[in-house]
């Protein structure tokens, strides 16, 4: 597995890639919280979009499917994105740092 850091400057047109190439892929959301903890938002949910507006917000909105109904996560002010691959160059993880150190993992399920 590797791991490599996305530049700011690439983050509309990655998340736009992920989200088109995984669309539907089942995927688990947890949330580390410094003070909170871990808490999961969604597991086993298929994926519907990853979206990045860094025109107005500079937000990053991750959408999925959970018992037939959309279920969003926000993650406001994010400064830190990774991506883990596999051996064959597939994403299988997400990890999001925001301003106030919460750390966002996606990962995508088989």
């Amino acid at each position: 597995m590797s791991n490599k850091q996305i530049p700011p400057e690439r983050w509309g047109e990655f998340f736009d890639q992920v989200s088109n190439n995984n669309k539907g892929r089942r995927i688990k959301l947890e949330i580390v919280n410094p003070v909170r903890g871990d808490q999961i938002q969604f597991e086993n949910s298929p994926l519907l979009s990853l979206v990045y507006d860094s025109v107005n917000t500079g937000q990053v909105t991750i959408s999925a499917t959970e018992e037939e109904k959309t279920r969003t996560h926000t993650i406001h002010a994010p400064n830190t994105v990774w991506e883990a691959l596999d051996q064959d160059g597939k994403v299988v993880a997400l990890e999001i740092l925001d301003e106030s150190h919460n750390q966002t993992i996606l990962q995508f399920q088989e």
